[in-house]
């Protein structure tokens, strides 16, 4: 996916320590020496350089979608591994890559696989289990 300005954005899981072009990052690893995946996205200017990479070292998990808004926020979606169930989530980096806001499908079991914007709606497509609570809603 590109911005209004041509940048592009690579989102997914990675595991073990990746150089994405500003050094390298790790994941977390278990005491047994495996490392665990974490969902990251990151974002190149049209000449390839890296610009900043988000990697999620607090869950384990998946990076499976994301989108870019109106206003070059990018989204990313996925699901993080509970003690029991991947938990679905969606978050939302400011276009120098901050954290505005992460929704978990706290309840759900499932995953997030694809996201996409229209104004300031969010829309999640995925597979979703169980009752859940998003954004202070029960469903």
């Amino acid at each position: 996916m590109t911005d209004r300005d041509g940048n592009i954005a690579l989102a997914g899981e990675m595991a073990g320590t990746v150089d994405f072009g500003r050094g390298p990052l790790s994941t977390r690893e278990f005491p047994v020496g495996i490392d665990t995946s974490s969902a990251f996205l990151s974002k190149y200017s049209p000449s390839g350089e890296n610009l900043w990479t988000f990697l999620d070292v607090e869950h384990q998990g998946l990076g499976l979608g994301a989108a870019v808004d109106s206003q070059d926020n990018l989204l990313l979606c996925g699901s993080v591994y509970t003690d029991v169930q991947p938990e679905p989530f969606v978050l939302m980096l400011s276009p120098e890559g901050a954290v505005r806001w992460v929704r978990r499908l706290e309840g759900a079991a499932g995953f997030a696989r694809s996201v996409a914007t229209h104004g300031n709606r969010v829309v999640v497509v995925g597979t979703f289990d169980l009752t859940f609570t998003f954004a202070g809603a029960h469903r």
